[in-house]
């Protein structure tokens, strides 16, 4: 399927205003949730490629349904793993958690049966 040009922005880090003119101009709610040709969604690009707080705050705004949050990569990764894993702001982790209205994510294992705390404390 290849990669949309906004997860390529993102995974080159190209500048912030690009990667906002570029969401700006994907108004389908279905971009959120499209996997690039790796498997991972743009939440999941975003943070390991450890984009600006302001981008993954953006992104995070625009997934109305809050359902990014919840998906997985394909090494069974939510968000939130890939968050502590590659230590980005606090802020971005309080957001992420704060997204998940039922805290369904500070439980998740990922594939090597990490909880999101498990991994903080190793990485952090």
């Amino acid at each position: 399927t290849g990669s949309l040009p906004i997860q390529i922005a993102c995974s080159y880090r190209l500048p912030v205003e690009i990667i906002w003119w570029l969401l700006d101009r994907g108004t389908e709610k279905k971009t959120m949730l499209e996997r690039d040709d790796t498997g991972n969604l743009i939440i999941h690009i975003a943070c390991l490629y450890r984009l600006p707080a302001k981008v993954i705050w953006w992104l995070l705004d625009r997934d109305t349904e809050k359902k990014m949050i919840l998906e997985k990569d394909d090494k069974g990764n939510l968000p939130i793993h890939i968050a502590c894993l590659y230590m980005l702001p606090a802020e971005v982790i309080w957001w992420l958690l704060d997204r998940d209205t039922e805290k369904k994510t500070m439980l998740e294992k990922d594939d090597k049966g990490n909880l999101p705390i498990h991994i903080a404390c190793l990485y952090m």
